[in-house]
């Protein structure tokens, strides 16, 4: 009976728990909006918690605040540092929160002319994606499986595809509960490229 009672007792506490790490819900995805337009350099690591729900990573909000990681902090961080120091485990999420960080100091003015072709020859603008871009990008998110299905597909008709293509080649027209997020997921990353592709980053690249 004890145990029971116990048990009981621990269920409010697990579920008030489980609320407070729930994804939030967004309009639109990622929250672009949230990103501080202050100078990075000098971001608190509220600010930090922010940027990094706006990239689309609210679930690494605690990690860098137990850092805790302020800006200059943060605009240090590679790939490997994420992993070592913030424990990320997901190599895909450590590989896109180190292009957003180049994006965000390009944007900012904080990269050196060598640095800034660097990143912008490591992240070329998606509609100059090759089709092998496309299938090393489904892969780096996980949806290799899915791969074959855009086999013909480069960057420039990946941006320019409807949900109902996309859907399509995510789902093979079917409704399975698997491949519905699959197409979720995908729609909500080709938005991200495409934004990325209409985005000032594409003036940059043609300044080189």
């Amino acid at each position: 009976g004890k145990l029971r009672r116990s048990s009981m007792l621990a269920l409010p506490i697990l579920s008030a728990l489980l609320s407070t790490i729930r994804v939030p819900e967004y309009e639109q995805y990622p929250p672009r909006h949230l990103e501080p337009l202050t100078d990075p350099t000098r971001w608190r690591v509220e600010e930090v918690q922010a940027w990094v729900e706006s990239i689309g990573f609210p679930e690494y909000r605690g990690a860098f605040g137990e850092g805790p990681v302020d800006g200059p902090k943060l605009l240090k961080f590679t790939a490997a540092k994420l992993e070592d120091e913030l424990l990320l485990a997901a190599p895909e999420h450590r590989l896109v929160i180190e292009m957003e960080l180049g994006e965000l100091k390009l944007r900012h003015g904080l990269l050196t002319a060598v640095e800034r072709q660097v990143h912008l020859t490591a992240h070329p603008r998606t509609d100059e994606w090759s089709r092998v871009d496309v299938r090393d990008f489904l892969e780096g998110q996980g949806l290799g499986a899915y791969a074959s299905n855009f086999a013909q597909v480069d960057g420039q008709t990946l941006v320019a595809m409807s949900e109902a293509q996309l859907q399509v080649l995510a789902t093979g027209g079917g409704s399975d509960e698997t491949d519905q997020a699959t197409f979720e997921l995908l729609s909500a990353q080709v938005r991200h490229l495409r934004e990325r592709t209409s985005s000032g980053m594409g003036g940059l690249k043609s300044e080189l």
